[in-house]
């Protein structure tokens, strides 16, 4: 009983809540049998005094109640909901809408949370496209690639070769096209 009274949990870091295990609630009921007060409790075990209490109501560990992070209902949704994000700056409220028209029973909260991680996705590749400018002559961005285009009305594979110039904020742009393996001479 004595190891049970001299271990503590470990501290929580940035305010996050620890699920309240069978441990903790036998810690807690421990120490009360012992003498300890409940406001002394609440701090060696870095709690709210409110839980303290709550727990010493309790006559036995309350069981979990953590649901599944998203619910069955919203399920069959969600390539319409991955579809129509970008297509409506991840508006959830206008996705939640147009689920119901198409026969959605679900909740908001749920086409919320379902959206949530195409936005932070989003969000991540904006951030790292982010643009810079450098001093005349230091830098520049240069693409390359290939694509299909029709010319003459028939369908040519084309180099095509670009340049952005980092001191103009996109205002110089060279271009190369070019359907051969040789560049248009001037």
């Amino acid at each position: 009983m004595t190891e049970l009274l001299g271990s503590s949990p470990p501290k929580r870091v940035g305010g996050e809540s620890p699920m309240i295990d069978f441990e903790l609630w036998t810690e807690v009921h421990a120490r009360f049998r012992q003498g300890h007060g409940k406001r002394k409790m609440a701090r060696e075990l870095d709690l709210d005094r409110k839980t303290v209490k709550r727990l010493l109501a309790q006559e036995r560990p309350a069981p979990d109640r953590r649901t599944v992070s998203r619910s069955i209902v919203v399920t069959p949704y969600l390539a319409y909901i991955r579809q129509r994000a970008g297509e409506v700056d991840d508006n959830a409220y206008r996705i939640f809408h147009e689920l119901q028209e198409r026969g959605y029973l679900g909740g908001y909260e749920m086409v919320k949370l379902a959206g949530r991680p195409l936005r932070a996705e989003r969000d991540r590749l904006a951030e790292a496209t982010l643009r810079f400018e450098t001093a005349p002559g230091r830098q520049a961005q240069v693409d390359w690639g290939t694509t299909w285009a029709e010319i003459d009305g028939q369908p040519t594979r084309v180099r095509v070769f670009v340049m952005v110039l980092g001191y103009k904020h996109g205002q110089d742009r060279l271009c190369w096209v070019s359907r051969g393996s040789q560049p248009p001479t001037p």
